[in-house]
Formats: structure tokens, C-alpha cells, sequence
């Protein structure tokens, strides 16, 4: 155990490092996918990952997320507590639901970039992930923020993550209001989590029945 937290401390510091001595003028996309898929990869269904989530955060821009999961209309209403509440709740979403998944996929798969290209101020990286059982295309979709390009969304095979969750999330909002959609993610982030852990409880059921 003690082994795996020093190469799991190794893995976030690397990462880190590649960021800090990478001139800001070349910094690019793949930089930015490439230090996540290494956090991805090292973050752990049985141990604590919050040093990981917080290093992942730094390149994932999840207020931006928020702002354009709502309309326009609907953000603009909402008072810069609640903003900041719903880039909160849209990143604790992403942590359970999301993070346990691309641990898995990246971890076993293997990443190839294809191509980066910008346009109306973005940036989309594309790459190819193939895995025992399929080969996926992973566009990833950034932009700037300070020095370096963070990530907005990612669209595998066609389904775009912030596209999806938007529909869900501006559903929520005009049926039930900010409050309701609160509560909406929340309920989705803890059933996530309760998933987990049952699934991390029978992994340890059965280890120990062998």
C-alpha cells in the first residue's frame, strides 16, 4: 500500500513538473491531454484522490463547463455564489460519475493523437484510444485559460460530454429551478458514489473468499 501511495505522489508530481517547465508559448493541447490521461490513469477506486482530482481540476475549466451547460438566459440569472455553487456541484458530478470510467479506459487502453486543430477560439485535440475490446476516436475540446489550454468537454465516437449533460441540465433547471437542479446533482453524483463503493465491497468479498 505504502508503495503504491509513493508511485501514485510520483505520478501527480511528474505531471506537474511537465507542466511547469513547458514555456507558455508552447503549451498546447496535447500537453494538456496528455498530463490528464497520466492523473487519469493513476487515479484509484480504493484509495483517496483528492490530490489527483485537484491536480486534474487545474486543467479542466469547470466553470466554463457550468456556463454553457445552461442558455444564456438562464445563466445570466443566476447570482455569482450560485455560479460558483453550480461549477461545485458540475465538478463533484464529473469526479464520481466520470472519473472511475476513464480511470478504467485509459489505464488499460493506449492513447494515439491524430491531429490539433483551432477554431473560433478553441482548440480540439483528436486522438484514438484502442483497448482490447474497441478503438474509439476521443476529440478533446479546449480552451485558453492564463498560460495553458484547459478542457471544456470531450466527445467520444460522437457523444459529446457537455452536449449530453446540457440537455439534462437545462431540463432541470426550467422544470424545477436552481434549488432542483442542485438537488438533481447531487442525487446523481451520491448514487454514482454508492455504485462505487458496492462494486469496491464485492471486489473485496471476493479477493478474500479465494
Amino acid at each position: 500500500m505504502r508503495s503504491r501511495c509513493l508511485i501514485l505522489v510520483m505520478l501527480i508530481a511528474v505531471a506537474g513538473l511537465v507542466c511547469a517547465l513547458t514555456p507558455a508559448s508552447a503549451q498546447t493541447g496535447k500537453n494538456t491531454v496528455q498530463e490528464l490521461v497520466t492523473l487519469f490513469s493513476a487515479w484509484s477506486n480504493k484509495g483517496k484522490n483528492a490530490d489527483i482530482c485537484d491536480a486534474a481540476a487545474k486543467h479542466i475549466d469547470y466553470a466554463g463547463m457550468a456556463e454553457l451547460s445552461l442558455t444564456r438566459s438562464q445563466w445570466d440569472k443566476l447570482s455569482r455564489d450560485q455560479k460558483k455553487e453550480l461549477a461545485a456541484s458540475f465538478r463533484n458530478l464529473v469526479e464520481q460519475r466520470y472519473y472511475p470510467r476513464w480511470h478504467k479506459t485509459f489505464l488499460k487502453g493506449k492513447l494515439s493523437f491524430a491531429s490539433e486543430a483551432s477554431t473560433a477560439g478553441d482548440t480540439y485535440v483528436k486522438t484514438f484510444l484502442s483497448t482490447s475490446k474497441d478503438d474509439d476516436t476521443v476529440i478533446w475540446r479546449l480552451h485558453p485559460s492564463g498560460n495553458e489550454l484547459v478542457v471544456l468537454s470531450l466527445n467520444v465516437n460522437g457523444k459529446d460530454l457537455l452536449g449530453r449533460l446540457s440537455t439534462r441540465f437545462q431540463h432541470q433547471m426550467e422544470k424545477h429551478g436552481f434549488e432542483g437542479l442542485l438537488s438533481w446533482l447531487k442525487d446523481k453524483s451520491d448514487d454514482e458514489e454508492s455504485d462505487e463503493s458496492s462494486a469496491a465491497d464485492k471486489r473485496s468479498t471476493a479477493a478474500r473468499s479465494r
